[in-house]
């Protein structure tokens, strides 16, 4: 793990990611390994699935927005010899909320990841250990201590 990429919550998320992806392997649950990548950028994971983003995204401002710096916090991949990206998770901060800007940037990535397939799942800040899954809009999905 990079810890200068990450901070300290998105560390311990990724320790919880990393642990039930090997307890999946180990419990023979997937054939293949499943492993958590931290900040990806939006522009890696669109092109893996889409290709040449000029010619698959239409909407000036969701392209430019592709092109950006734009990441996902993590991203769930299927390592089954070729890398399949599977779910992409951001967990949400107080600033989510607040920020309408962000709120607009959440969902031109929802869009764009919808575009190429790939789930995204949100999580909220824990509450007393609880980490809590959420599909938009902060629908309830999975909950683990």
């Amino acid at each position: 793990m990079i810890n200068s990429l990450v901070n300290q919550g998105e560390s311990c998320f990724q320790d919880l990611l990393e642990s039930t992806c090997r307890e999946l392997k180990k419990g023979n649950l997937s054939p293949f390994q499943i492993v958590p990548y931290p900040q990806i950028t939006l522009n890696t994971i669109l092109k893996s699935q889409l290709g040449d983003l000029n010619k698959a995204i239409h909407d000036l401002e969701k392209r430019r927005f592709a092109f950006s710096c734009a990441s996902v916090d993590f991203l769930l991949v299927l390592n089954n010899g070729h890398r399949i990206p599977l779910v992409a998770i951001e967990r949400q901060g107080k600033y989510h909320d607040e920020s309408s800007r962000q709120q607009e940037c959440d969902q031109m990535k929802l869009e764009l990841l919808n575009q190429a397939g790939i789930l995204l799942l949100w999580q909220k800040e824990p509450r007393m250990g609880i980490i809590e899954l959420y599909l938009v809009p902060h629908e309830f999905v999975a909950r683990r201590k």
